[in-house]
């Protein structure tokens, strides 16, 4: 079977910030993000710690630093360690520029660089795998540029069936309105703008009223990238205000956005399928 790996990412980001499981349970983090699919016969028993999942593993990148979006990242036996779980392992969950791992800050999943995390759980990175319990991830495709803004141009720049409307209440981004649709975030100005145009903002009836924490949440689980709210709620107003009416794109937009004229553009630019490690 195989499991978007983007599907994993979104999953995932759905959980930032919050304390789910305890420290020690990144390999449970993991596979529920996967999906929570039961290992094949052949891999039944190998997930029993994240050092065992890597060891099963059929396809490993030994030591790349470089994965693609929703890899498993790997991490070994600490030399250094004294604790019962040193020779446990450590997997966490590529997001496109750093780690999604459960205890990022004591129990808090969060992100964090490959070497970071490294100094953080006294574990040497190990590589990425593109398989976990016998099930393969199925990865984006790798593209230049260019090909992501031609196939971009083949896609409405709004789609009423799949976009969300926050209203964004209270602090500085009060009143703040916001269409959201898997990767693409469209800024439609404040209450009383969005009211001028209601008969052309997608679900006008369907709008959500949200805090700002809570808006975060929303837009990472929809792919959004983070710079739209790393900078602070401030920050994110004057970022929108310097173009109001205009749409805020996520360059992650090509890759979650899954229609059909994406599909069809960007069909020829799927890289070779890798082959099983030896």
């Amino acid at each position: 079977m195989n499991v978007d790996a983007l599907s994993v990412v979104a999953r995932a980001r759905a959980y930032l910030g919050r304390q789910i499981f305890p420290q020690g349970m990144c390999l449970n983090f993991v596979w529920r993000m996967v999906g929570s699919i039961n290992s094949v016969p052949s891999k039944q028993g190998t997930l029993t710690t994240a050092l065992s999942a890597w060891n099963s593993s059929d396809y490993k990148h030994h030591g790349d630093r470089n994965p693609p979006v929703g890899a498993l990242c790997y991490f070994g036996s600490s030399p250094t360690r004294t604790d019962r779980n040193k020779h446990a392992g450590d997997v966490t969950i590529w997001d496109g520029s750093a780690l999604i791992c459960t205890d990022a800050s004591g129990a808090t999943v969060g992100r964090m660089s490959i070497a970071a995390r490294e100094r953080q759980t006294q574990r040497p990175y190990l590589g990425w795998t593109e398989d976990l319990g016998g099930h393969r991830l199925q990865f984006a495709r790798v593209i230049t540029a260019g090909a992501v803004a031609a196939a971009i141009k083949a896609v409405p720049t709004s789609n009423g069936d799949n976009m969300i409307q926050l209203m964004i209440v209270g602090g500085p981004a009060n009143g703040t309105v916001l269409d959201l649709a898997p990767g693409y975030m469209h800024h439609s100005g404040n209450t009383a703008e969005a009211d001028i145009t209601r008969n052309v903002i997608s679900n006008p009836d369907e709008r959500h009223n949200v805090g700002w924490e809570d808006f975060k949440r929303v837009a990472l689980g929809h792919g959004i990238d983070r710079q739209f709210t790393d900078a602070g709620e401030a920050g994110f107003v004057k970022k929108i205000d310097g173009a109001p009416w205009g749409g805020l794109w996520s360059e992650e937009r090509a890759i979650h956005q899954r229609l059909t004229g994406i599909e069809n553009s960007l069909k020829a630019l799927a890289p070779a399928p890798s082959t099983p490690a030896k």
